[in-house]
């Protein structure tokens, strides 16, 4: 399992360039910081915690968290599940933060059936209008960056 995450944030690790400002459709969020990758790690993972996701995954061998699902809004409620890995860097460390989200609701049919879109989960991206349940995502998984507070944010598409 743990081989299994390690490949999925290979492939973007290896094709993206981040960027001082967000660009449309970016999915990263990295920090850079002078931090050492195991200081880093403790700091993200205090960060999860006080903007309050529970941590599902914590793994301090490869460095990764993942949370389990959190959710937003009462008029048109949101899932945020964030998966985190730190890497070590030239002057310290960079941590890649992605996410998925989606919209927590029920579709009910006459007949008594009902389709819960709870489990349809989408990369989160820098994408959409202001209030849509995308950007609120972004928003989150920004936060999440914010709270570390020592380092430098930046963004990245793949």
């Amino acid at each position: 399992m743990k081989y299994l995450i390690v490949f999925f944030f290979l492939p973007f690790s290896l094709f993206s360039q981040a960027t001082l400002e967000p660009i449309k459709k970016s999915n990263r969020v990295i920090i850079e910081t002078t931090d050492d990758p195991e200081i880093a790690f403790n700091k993200l993972a205090k960060s999860f915690i006080l903007k309050g996701y529970t941590l599902k995954q914590l793994d301090s061998d490869l460095l990764i968290i993942s949370t389990d699902e959190r959710s937003f809004g009462n008029f048109a409620p949101y899932i945020v599940k964030i998966s985190a890995m730190v890497e070590s860097a030239e002057d310290g460390a960079k941590i890649i933060l992605l996410g998925e989200f989606a919209q927590g609701s029920q579709i009910h049919w006459d007949d008594g059936t009902s389709l819960d879109l709870s489990n349809q989960f989408q990369p989160i991206k820098y994408f959409g209008t202001k209030k849509s349940p995308m950007m609120k995502s972004w928003h989150n998984l920004l936060e999440v960056a914010q709270a570390y507070q020592t380092g430098k944010i930046k963004y990245s598409k793949q």
